[in-house]
């Protein structure tokens, strides 16, 4: 008997098990990491961009890093909130490291089109240009003072000469502080 007829016999027979669904039967979810949340750029963000992440995160299906559109006017809806309170959260949550811009919005009158800003996840590899995850919120870190919050991601290592009221004013003390 061959392998032809084996199949044949047995389909005849209903011996042939149905193979499971690999779907989550009730439906998608966001995936939020212990190793994420404990973070302290996690823990210094407000309610609102928790929230605002969260429906962020929602919108990635495993293939659009970096094409996930969200306008100010959406997060406002989500958060039940003004435009530019949304704004600010969104902001925030690019400050702390979380999601970074990977095509700005636009509106151009000869095409007519508009579009909302699109942003890639940092804790996934993005799909637009293959660089794999940077998970730059983990860099974030917290002021000495408390009242001013820095990101190591954006100055890496390097000192950052102070400005304004701490560092050199006028030209005459700043030519002084550098030599």
């Amino acid at each position: 008997m061959g392998a032809l007829a084996r199949y044949r016999l047995r389909e005849a027979e209903g011996g042939f098990v149905k193979k499971k669904s690999t779907k989550n039967p009730r439906g998608n979810f966001v995936m939020l990491y212990h190793d994420m949340i404990a973070r302290a750029a996690w823990k210094s963000l407000n309610g609102n961009a928790q929230a605002l992440y969260v429906h962020i995160a929602a919108r990635y299906n495993g293939k659009n890093n970096g094409w996930i559109s969200f306008s100010a006017r959406e997060a406002a809806q989500v958060l039940h909130s003004s435009k530019d309170t949304a704004a600010r959260t969104i902001k925030f949550l690019i400050d702390r490291g979380f999601i970074t811009v990977a095509k700005r919005s636009g509106f151009n009158l000869k095409r007519g089109q508009d579009c909302a800003t699109e942003y890639r996840l940092t804790e996934y590899s993005c799909n637009v240009t293959g660089e794999p995850a940077t998970y730059k919120f983990k860099y974030w870190r917290r002021a000495k003072n408390g009242s001013e919050n820095i990101s190591r991601s954006d100055h890496g290592d390097r000192p950052v000469r102070p400005r304004g009221p701490t560092g050199p004013t006028t030209g005459t003390e700043r030519n002084r502080s550098l030599d």
